[in-house]
């Protein structure tokens, strides 16, 4: 029968990760047999070897400051470059984490690395189809816009050709906007008033920034700067909310109006793209779904493998050894719920959509989460403005709500207060959701949304982007607002029901 140390033995050497081990000079301590087959190598041309023989170029060494800040964060998920022994790189995502000795010396670092490259040529695949489809648009979009600036040209020198340069206008096959300098608009044409439901006269008592949403506003007004001193831009893409409440996805192309030297105006082109950006998502998560498949297979596997040895050794063991065994048991459990996430983040969308009341689900939740709420003595407030009637999938809108709850909780911590607000706000429902946690940086603010970016130590960076994701399926949105040492507020806006 085989001691424990064979038995890790042979679950560290038979792991389809890349295993390195290494001392706190850089010198190479072991490497599976998984690390020596994909880079090349047997065993003992890599052990005493230094660490850096297996960096890119691009890549720096690990320095001993280095490793004290990954020990003080507890470890490190990074994207690195190993090179192989026939000088192949080999792209791959790493893991690093801190070994220490009784006394809590540094004894060495460990780094699991998982082979990548088959995604990062998706990546470099998706990101060629992306610029060729945009170089596409570019081009008929000029051809449109130039089309367009050379009619408007001869109805200024022939007035006989008004009726024409109106036709036009009011039969172009994208919407066509005249706005003012006070951003106001002064004229639409009929795709538009069809596209986004308004009468030409409610439009004429609106302006740009009354369309798009809130976090969008920096961008347009930066896009109107340079239209003043450009004298025109394209390919700006962003969003226009309809009268419904929903927003769709449009790419503008905008010429200023001058007289006599000045900007007076601007004709601006708005093209709905949402077809095209769907299309484009609905490919990049079918081919995202694929490799997340696979490796869901690949992973899942050999975890409950090592999962189910941990379970029976714990029961065997004792003393540190059986608290080792607890904790491989715990961090497979973790990654089991990791590989959930992804799969659930790249599923394509499915909503049953149905009306119903958000403020029973918020109750709902409310009720879900109160024995938590009330051991951890967090004080929730509601103001609820029954009924509010959206349509949307409950299952799919639930799992968004409570992300956003369940940061709220581990911002606080004990004895913090969250927030609850729930209203009508034109033509949409607004739901409101603070707390009276730290804040977020600026920095990380413009991250939190983004696939897999989070500062938990456990965190798999996606639960706020699955929540984007379906508010966004819902044809809503939502936004964050915070202040340091002050906490944060999640706004999320839904097309209210008619």
């Amino acid at each position: 029968m085989l001691s424990n140390k064979d038995f890790f033995n042979n679950i560290v050497m038979s792991m389809v990760e890349m295993l390195i081990v290494i001392h706190p000079d850089g010198k190479i301590r072991m490497a599976n047999q998984s690390a020596c087959n994909r880079l090349g190598y047997k065993e003992e041309e890599l052990i005493g070897r230094h660490i850096s023989m297996l960096c890119g170029e691009e890549e720096g060494e690990f320095s001993m400051e280095e490793i004290n800040a990954i020990a003080f964060q507890g470890g490190r998920n990074v994207e690195r470059k190993y090179k192989a022994k026939d000088g192949a790189i080999l792209p791959v995502s790493c893991s690093c984490s801190v070994m220490f000795d009784g006394l809590q010396s540094i004894t060495g670092m460990t780094f699991v690395a998982q082979d990548i490259s088959e995604r990062k040529q998706m990546e470099e695949k998706l990101l060629e189809y992306k610029n060729k489809l945009q170089d596409l648009v570019e081009i008929r979009t000029k051809e449109l816009f130039d089309t367009t600036i050379r009619l408007k040209m001869e109805i200024a020198e022939r007035r006989q050709a008004e009726e024409k340069y109106r036709d036009l206008f009011e039969n172009a096959v994208d919407p066509i906007f005249i706005v003012g300098a006070d951003m106001k608009y002064k004229d639409v044409n009929k795709r538009a008033i069809e596209l986004f439901g308004y009468t030409k006269e409610e439009f004429l008592d609106m302006g740009i920034f009354d369309v798009i949403p809130p976090e969008q506003v920096p961008r347009s007004e930066s896009e109107v700067e340079k239209l003043k001193k450009q004298g025109a831009y394209e390919k700006f893409i962003g969003k226009m909310r309809k009268k419904d409440g929903s927003y769709i996805d449009i790419e503008v192309s905008s010429s200023a109006i001058i007289e006599n030297g000045t900007v007076v105006g601007s004709r601006d082109i708005v093209r709905d793209i949402t077809e095209r950006k769907q299309a484009e998502h609905k490919e990049r998560m079918a081919e995202l779904g694929a490799v997340a498949a696979k490796i869901a297979h690949d992973l899942r596997n050999p975890l409950v493998s090592i999962g189910g040895f941990a379970k029976r050794l714990k029961t065997k063991l004792s003393g540190p050894m059986e608290e080792q065994a607890g904790i491989i048991l715990k961090e497979t459990r973790r990654l089991e719920s990791n590989l959930r996430e992804i799969l659930g983040f790249v599923r394509e969308g499915n909503l049953q959509k149905k009306e119903l009341d958000i403020c029973s689900i918020l109750e709902e939740i409310a009720l879900l989460y109160q024995d938590e709420l009330s051991e951890r003595k967090i004080e929730l407030t509601k103001k609820l403005e029954d009924p509010l009637m959206v349509r949307a999938d409950s299952y799919h809108l639930k799992e968004a709500l409570i992300n956003v709850l369940t940061n709220a909780m581990q911002a606080v911590g004990a004895d913090g207060r969250i927030g609850l607000v729930a209203g009508r706000n034109g033509v949409q429902v607004e739901i409101i959701l603070s707390d009276s946690g730290p804040g977020i940086n600026e920095k990380d603010l413009q991250q939190i949304f983004k696939p897999f970016f989070t500062t938990k130590v456990f965190g798999s960076g996606l639960g706020l982007t699955i929540t984007r994701k379906i508010i966004q399926e819902h044809g809503g949105t939502i936004e964050a607002q915070t202040k340091l040492n002050s906490g944060t507020a999640f706004t999320i806006r839904l097309p209210a029901a008619t």
